[in-house]
């Protein structure tokens, strides 16, 4: 099942934030069959996840800005054989190169999906835009654990 999403857009446009809400809606919906293999959050934003889900193994990086732990983190989830990869990345540049190189040489399929985004209304309700942004790669993944895709 190798798959990978990458939540690629510009700084700013709520990558992090999207990601932290999805870890935070996965938790909840399978809170009595999730088991955290390993679990980093360096501050009180990003973080890095491995879970079990029954037989599927999830990662989860949420940072993808150029000089951060996100190819170390690729290559961290490929040594755990994780089958679900979410992670972030900026729209161009090395952060896109370490996705593309790492699903290509790992076999992963891979969605880049960017994330929903107005400038007046994140500045007036970035909150519930993150929120909605949780949701639909909540979706995308529970399609993904159903073999949808």
């Amino acid at each position: 099942m190798k798959k990978l999403i990458c939540v690629w857009d510009s700084s700013k446009y709520g990558k992090t934030s999207s990601i932290i809400e999805f870890d935070n809606i996965l938790n909840k919906h399978y809170s009595n069959n999730i088991v955290s293999i390993h679990s980093n959050r360096t501050d009180s934003k990003d973080i890095l996840r491995i879970y079990k889900i029954g037989k599927v193994t999830v990662g989860i990086e949420s940072q993808g800005d150029p000089n951060s732990r996100q190819k170390s983190s690729l290559s961290l989830f490929g040594k755990n054989n994780c089958d679900i990869i979410i992670c972030a990345s900026r729209s161009r540049g090395n952060t896109v190169a370490n996705v593309d190189s790492f699903f290509k040489r790992n076999g992963y399929d891979c969605f880049w999906i960017s994330t929903l985004y107005s400038p007046k209304i994140y500045k007036q309700n970035g909150t519930q835009i993150n929120l909605r942004n949780g949701e639909i790669l909540f979706e995308i993944f529970t399609d993904l654990m159903n073999g949808r895709y």
